[in-house]
C-alpha cells in the first residue's frame, strides 16, 4: 500500500506541474503555449480588403504611408512632405500571392493586432510623431487605431516580423537587425616596422552571395573588386587575422555558424587555383592565417539551416615600392609639414606649419626643399632618397603607407624643417600616406 500510495502521490504531481506550465493566459501578444511561444491562429472573421498604416513626423509633416490592397495584392507606399512638396512619390513596394497574404492576415491576428485600442498617447510629449492603422473589411465596415508617441509596442514588435516577410521593409521598426542581415565578421592586415611602429590595415570587406531568412543573392566575389582602388603595397609582410568575436556578442541574438571556411582564388573571374586556408566551427576572438599576395579570400560562414553568407577581400597589390601622392609629418600641438611625392620622380616639402599662426620660433621658414627622387642602397639596404638642386638629401626608408625619416644618412637641415627625431622612439618620424 505504500509503495501504491507514493507513485500515486508522484503521478499528481507531474500532473500538477504539467498543469501549471500549460495555463499560460491570451495575451495581447497572441495566444501562448506551454513553452511561452505565441500559437499561430487562422483568422476567420470578415475578409480584409485593404490595410493602411501611417505614420508622421511632428516636425514639419513628413508623413510615409504604407497601403496593404488585398483585393490587388499589392502594398503601395506614398510619401508626403509639406516642407518639400517636389519629394511626394507613390511606388510599389511588392506584389504577393494569396498564400502570402493568408500567412500575413493569420500572423497579425494571431499577434494581436486587430484587437488593439483606439488611441495611444503619451503624456506631456508635444513633439515627435505620430501615427495611425485603418483597417477596411470587405462588408464595408472599418476599424481605426492611432497613437501619439506610443504604440502598443508587444503588438508591433511581434507584427514587424510579417510586414517584413511580405514586403521586405522594416515598416513597424522592430524586425531586429539579426533577422534580415547575415552576421559580420572582422578581417585586418598587419605590418610592423623594425619591431616598433606597427599599423592596422583595413581588409576591406565586402560581403559576397548570401542566404538568410529566406532572402539572399549571387555574387561573384571577384566582381566586388572590379572598381577597387589598389592600396596594398608588394614587397611587404602582412600578417592577415581574423576574428569573430564582435560576431559572438553581435546584437546578442545570432546563432554560431556550424562551419567557418576560408579559401582563396586567383584574381580572376573563374576563380581558379583554390586552396584552402582556414577552417573553424566555432567562435573565435582572433586568429592568423597565412597571407599571400594578388589573391582573394573568400569567407563562408555556413548555418545548419542551409543559410550561409560569403565576405571577401582582395590582396590585389601595386606593381610599385611607394605610393605616389601626398604625405604629411604632424608634430602633436606643434604643427605639420607636407610631403608630395610625383610618380614622373620629382618631389617638393614644404614648410613646417605652425598651428598657431603667431608662433615665431627660429626654426621656422618659408622655404621648400624640392628636387627628384630615386631609390639607392646605402649599406646593403634600399631606402627612398629626395634630392635637391643642391645636392642636400632626405634619406628615408618606406613601409606600406608610411616614409621613415633616416637622420643619420641625410644631409638635410632637418631642424629646420622640425624633422629632428626622438632619439627615444626615433622610428616616430615619418610621413604618413594622405592620398
Amino acid at each position: 500500500m505504500k509503495r501504491i500510495f507514493i507513485f500515486t502521490a508522484f503521478v499528481l504531481m507531474i500532473f500538477s506541474l504539467c498543469s501549471c506550465q500549460t495555463s499560460d493566459s491570451v495575451t495581447d501578444d497572441g495566444e501562448k503555449d506551454g513553452g511561452g511561444e505565441v500559437v499561430s491562429k487562422e483568422y476567420l472573421g470578415t475578409p480584409l480588403d485593404c490595410l493602411t498604416y501611417e505614420t508622421v513626423d511632428y516636425m514639419g509633416g513628413y508623413t510615409v504611408t504604407h497601403i496593404f490592397d488585398f483585393v490587388n495584392n499589392a502594398v503601395t507606399k506614398v510619401i508626403s512632405d509639406p516642407l518639400n512638396p517636389d519629394l511626394t512619390e507613390t511606388l510599389i513596394v511588392c506584389e504577393f500571392t494569396d498564400e502570402m497574404e493568408k500567412s500575413f492576415i493569420d500572423s497579425v491576428y494571431t499577434y494581436g493586432l486587430f484587437d488593439i485600442d483606439a488611441r495611444y498617447e503619451a503624456d506631456g510629449i508635444i513633439d515627435g510623431g505620430g501615427w495611425s492603422l485603418l483597417i477596411e473589411y470587405a462588408d464595408g465596415s472599418t476599424k481605426r487605431s492611432e497613437g501619439s508617441n506610443a504604440s502598443p509596442e508587444s503588438v508591433f514588435r511581434r507584427c514587424s516580423i510579417p510586414f517584413f516577410d511580405l514586403c521586405g521593409v522594416d515598416i513597424l521598426g522592430g524586425v531586429p537587425e539579426s533577422y534580415y542581415t547575415p552576421p559580420k565578421i572582422d578581417a585586418a592586415l598587419t605590418y610592423g616596422y623594425n619591431g616598433v611602429y606597427f599599423c592596422y590595415v583595413g581588409g576591406n570587406v565586402k560581403r559576397g552571395s548570401y542566404r538568410w531568412n529566406g532572402r539572399g543573392e549571387e555574387k561573384n566575389p571577384y566582381e566586388l573588386f572590379l572598381d577597387e582602388e589598389i592600396s596594398l603595397m608588394s614587397g611587404e609582410a602582412y600578417g592577415l587575422f581574423l576574428s569573430t568575436s564582435n560576431y559572438n556578442n553581435y546584437n546578442g541574438s545570432y546563432e554560431c555558424f556550424d562551419e567557418c571556411l576560408v579559401m582563396s582564388y586567383d584574381l580572376n573571374l573563374d576563380l581558379t587555383g583554390g586552396k584552402e586556408i582556414f577552417r573553424q566551427s566555432w567562435w573565435f576572438d582572433s586568429v592568423e592565417i597565412p597571407y599571400e599576395q594578388d589573391r582573394l579570400y573568400v569567407i563562408t560562414l555556413s548555418f545548419n539551416n542551409g543559410d550561409f553568407v560569403e565576405y571577401a577581400f582582395s590582396t590585389a597589390t601595386l606593381d610599385q615600392k611607394i605610393k605616389y601622392g601626398e604625405y604629411k609629418h604632424s608634430v602633436y600641438s606643434e604643427g605639420s609639414i607636407v610631403l608630395w611625392i610625383s610618380h614622373e620622380g620629382s618631389f617638393y616639402l614644404e614648410p613646417f606649419r605652425y598651428f598657431d599662426p603667431n608662433d615665431k620660433s627660429e626654426n621656422a621658414t618659408d622655404l621648400y626643399f624640392t628636387g627628384m627622387w630615386d631609390f639607392e642602397v646605402i649599406d646593403g639596404k634600399e631606402y627612398l632618397v629626395l634630392t635637391s638642386a643642391e645636392g642636400e638629401t632626405l634619406v628615408l626608408d618606406y613601409c606600406d603607407e608610411a616614409l621613415f625619416v633616416d637622420s643619420e644618412k641625410s644631409t638635410l637641415d632637418l631642424e629646420k624643417y622640425n624633422l629632428v627625431p626622438d632619439f627615444e622612439r626615433p622610428n616616430h618620424t615619418f610621413f604618413s600616406y594622405l592620398g
